[in-house]
């Protein structure tokens, strides 16, 4: 079984790495349990949006891009168990952290699921006809919300709250009790 931090314990661990990482990055985001305000802490979540540079070719031709964050990563040679384009997993101060990688396009979305709690952010992404909050003219594909096929602009969360038009909910009462009552409507 997975050992439990208290709260103010996880929570400075995890300041401390976004302070590592800000500069590096556009948007940071302490999520999971810390932004719930969960008394114990089983790991660190956080939403990240990177900073980059082009990648060009030998013509000057823009091929990519660089992500500084993976360079800062290196730099603290943080041990990865899993280091792939949208997720990071590594230990920080003796505890695992999930770092989420996303773009603008993808902040409200992996910002709003990685709050969580688990259920709620399954509740907020299932059809309104299977008890869920999204209506059935929205899909979400790849951490974007669709309407019809076209792509919707959801910059925060907030947006994202509006779109499947359900009333903001604050983080620390996105909880499993709360979300109970919200599939029984």
């Amino acid at each position: 079984m997975k050992v439990k931090t208290p709260y103010a314990t996880a929570l400075a661990k995890a300041h401390e790495l976004e302070r590592l990482i800000a500069p590096s990055c556009e948007r940071v985001l302490i999520a999971g349990s810390l932004r719930r305000r969960s008394a114990f802490i089983g790991d660190l979540e956080l939403v990240v949006i990177p900073r980059t540079t082009p990648e060009v070719d030998m013509f000057g031709q823009e091929v990519g891009r660089h992500s500084l964050l993976d360079d800062r990563l290196a730099e603290l040679a943080v041990p990865f168990e899993k280091n792939g384009p949208k997720y990071k997993q590594f230990e920080w101060a003796g505890m695992t952290c999930d770092l989420f990688v996303c773009s603008p396009a993808t902040w409200a979305v992996n910002a709003t699921l990685r709050t969580g709690c688990a259920e709620f952010s399954h509740w907020l992404v299932t059809e309104k006809r299977q008890g869920g909050a999204r209506p059935a003219h929205l899909t979400l594909k790849d951490a974007v919300l669709h309407e019809v096929g076209r792509p919707l602009d959801l910059r925060e969360e907030r947006d994202l709250f509006a779109a499947l038009e359900v009333e903001w909910i604050e983080p620390e009462e996105r909880t499993p009790e709360r979300t109970a009552k919200l599939w029984r409507g």
